[in-house]
């Protein structure tokens, strides 16, 4: 699991990650399979995506689209727009 999701998240080999990330891992001695120590942790009833279903509720949700192609159009679509892909895709203006 850690393994792909490191990948995934710096978008690379783990073989070639500088070696100073692996502080970022908790290390455990124990069978606890919690990743925080919080007294309560939980998944949200009916799983993530309903929470984000509950969340987006009444919002208009455009994806798989490129945001900098269409970039004028999209910002005119609401007040507010929220941009989820990868930060060093954004073309800041």
């Amino acid at each position: 699991m850690i393994k792909e999701y490191t990948e995934k998240q710096w978008g690379r080999k783990c073989k070639n990650l500088p070696s100073f990330i692996i502080k970022r891992f908790i290390t455990r001695f124990t069978f606890d399979g919690n990743y925080f120590n919080d007294k309560y942790q939980d998944i949200p009833g009916g799983c993530y995506n309903s929470m984000m279903e509950q969340l987006l509720k009444d919002t208009q949700v455009v994806a798989g689209v490129d945001y900098n192609k269409n970039r004028e159009k999209y910002e005119n679509l609401a007040d507010k727009n929220v941009y989820t892909g990868k930060i060093d895709k954004i073309l800041w203006i």
